[in-house]
């Protein structure tokens, strides 16, 4: 029997149906003891639960292609309806090791590394990376030229995308380069209400910090100067789990309007 997209996302609407909370539960303090790093979210928002997560990576993602795309966290709004309303925003470690990368990515590559993000061919990995779920859902998507902050050792990628029936969606994702990983804080909602949460989404991904241990170490890229670079795969995850994490709102929205009509 074929499971259809419609039949597929009532499914999913049943499992993540549970209200969110109020906002006297919103962490303003969120700490990754399994990635080592910080992160603050304003009052009125709350942590999404790994459940929700971890579904819509399953029902997003193809299942036949082996894939590492970690959502080690997500926050939303705690007025929002459902869980997945846009804006939100996702953490996404992208571990060095699991695409074959051993060793920290050191500051003389950064330049190299962010160009190098210009020219993936996104059509070719969401082909390959997406569910016929996903694929079927996007009209559009662009990722934008990203940008190197030397200083605070991170990129800034802008990425946009036309779902279909439900507009565009617009996502901001600061890729911080530690000694172990890039952790990606994506912040993503509609781009009608972008200009909106320009505050919000700074103070978020400004608030981003590596414990000391798993920072970016000045005196490990001295001992290890860069050998012949082998970033594309770790490109690729990086990539592929942004888009998949922009998806998600789509799946909620679907699930509020089905509500709507009922």
């Amino acid at each position: 029997m074929t499971i259809g997209l419609s039949s597929s996302i009532i499914m999913i609407a049943v499992v993540l149906a549970p209200t969110v909370e109020g906002p006297d539960d919103a962490p303003e303090a969120y700490h990754s003891t399994a990635y080592g790093y910080h992160l603050e979210v304003p009052p009125g928002w709350v942590e999404i639960p790994k459940d929700a997560m971890e579904m819509m990576s399953a029902f997003l993602l193809n299942q036949d292609v082996e894939q590492k795309i970690i959502h080690d966290a997500g926050f939303q709004l705690a007025s929002a309806g459902h869980w997945l309303e846009y804006p939100y925003v996702l953490v996404q470690p992208v571990m060095y090791a699991d695409y074959g990368l051993h060793r920290q990515i050191n500051e003389d590559e950064f330049p190299r590394h962010v160009q190098l993000m210009t020219g993936l061919d996104v059509d070719e990995l969401t082909e390959d990376a997406l569910s016929s779920h996903a694929r079927q859902l996007l009209v559009d998507l662009d990722a934008e030229r990203p940008e190197l902050d030397v200083v605070r050792r991170r990129y800034l990628w802008h990425l946009n995308m036309d779902a279909k029936g439900f507009g565009p969606v617009r996502g901001l994702i600061a890729g911080h380069f530690g000694r172990d990983s890039v952790v990606q804080v994506a912040f993503y909602s509609l781009r009608s209400d972008w200009d909106r949460y320009a505050e919000v989404r700074s103070a978020i991904i400004d608030s981003f910090r590596f414990d000391p241990e798993k920072a970016y170490s000045i005196a490990v890229a001295q001992a290890n100067p860069t050998p012949p670079p082998r970033w594309h795969s770790v490109l690729r995850g990086a990539l592929i789990g942004a888009i998949v994490g922009a998806l998600w709102g789509v799946i909620g929205m679907m699930k509020r309007k089905r509500k709507v009509r009922t």
